[in-house]
């Protein structure tokens, strides 16, 4: 598990863009969007309907490439890089996922990657990990 928490998945965060700040209630926090969509939230117009297709494929089994995640290093908030998707069709159907995912964490030290609760492009810098096994509850 190298070190992450098996209720991990829960705290990751959007990367800090209008529409997913919108879609999670100013949070980031990808685990707080899944109630506003079942509510019927449209950030700036958009309905979030494709989230509930692909959560219903998730729930049906539907396997999708990692996710790619960037921290700061052991501690600090992984912020989601590419799977913004995928990820929150996994919010919304928790208790359809498997007891084990994948996924990819790169880490910079210091805030580079992200910076004022964001993602700039030195997150492209950053030192890729192997893939870790992420338990979700």
């Amino acid at each position: 598990m190298d070190g992450h928490h098996p209720t991990e998945l829960a705290t990751v965060r959007y990367i800090d863009y209008d529409y997913w700040v919108e879609l999670s209630g100013g949070t980031r926090l990808v685990v707080d969007a899944a109630p506003r969509i079942r509510a019927g939230v449209a950030p700036f117009g958009v309905p979030s309907d494709w989230a509930l297709g692909m959560a219903r494929e998730v729930a049906r089994g539907a396997r999708f490439p990692p996710l790619i995640l960037v921290t700061t290093g052991p501690g600090g908030d992984l912020v989601v890089l590419e799977g913004h998707a995928r990820l929150t069709a996994y919010m919304l159907a928790r208790d359809r996922l498997p007891p084990e995912m994948e996924v990819l964490v790169g880490s910079s030290p210091g805030d580079a990657p992200l910076r004022a609760s964001g993602v700039t492009e030195e997150a492209c810098a950053c030192t890729f990990g192997r893939f870790i096994p992420i338990c979700v509850e």
